[in-house]
């Protein structure tokens, strides 16, 4: 009987070993977020933890926007990181297509730059956004950069939201 009690004697000696660090109090007990210098949870610091420490590689700080639907947000972040399915994603992953040109205008192959940029109809659509928003078009053809660039933009906080939600949801909708 002793022989059978020998593990589970060994497994009680290793916790009250382990229990020697923890220190008790008269304080009440409270929780503590490690990710918070203050200890307070937060989506902010929780965002900002996952950024440096889980999404190195992408030297571009995750966007949440309040203003703009949930579908939009997370679409935004699958532009971040290019992870959208374009014609020359698929292709590039062995998906079998017919072609990777452009569906709407055939003029060039459809990557991300092509379809939200360079595309005849994307081109229209946002030489039309800029003027209704009366801001300097954006001259590239990243649609992470448009973003970094609305960030830059030379306006009022309230301004640049606007520019922000409106580029986002652009983004958006010209993918659907």
């Amino acid at each position: 009987m002793a022989a059978s009690l020998q593990p589970e004697v060994e497994e009680l000696c290793k916790k009250v070993v382990k229990m020697d660090v923890v220190r008790c109090s008269d304080a009440r007990d409270s929780w503590r977020w490690k990710l918070d210098v203050d200890g307070r949870f937060s989506v902010a610091a929780t965002r900002d933890w996952i950024d440096r420490q889980v999404l190195k590689s992408n030297n571009f700080k995750t966007r949440w926007c309040k203003f703009i639907p949930r579908k939009v947000n997370i679409f935004i972040w699958r532009v971040s990181w290019r992870r959208l399915p374009t014609r020359v994603a698929l292709k590039e992953k062995g998906v079998g297509l017919d072609s990777v040109d452009c569906p709407i205008c055939g003029d060039g192959e459809e990557d991300l730059q092509h379809l939200f940029f360079r595309c005849k109809v994307a081109s229209a659509l946002w030489c039309r956004i800029f003027r209704w928003l009366e801001v300097q078009p954006y001259e590239g053809a990243d649609p992470v950069e448009v973003l970094r660039w609305c960030d830059k933009s030379r306006m009022g906080a309230n301004a640049r939201l606007v520019l922000e939600v409106v580029c986002s949801s652009t983004l958006w909708i010209k993918q659907t």
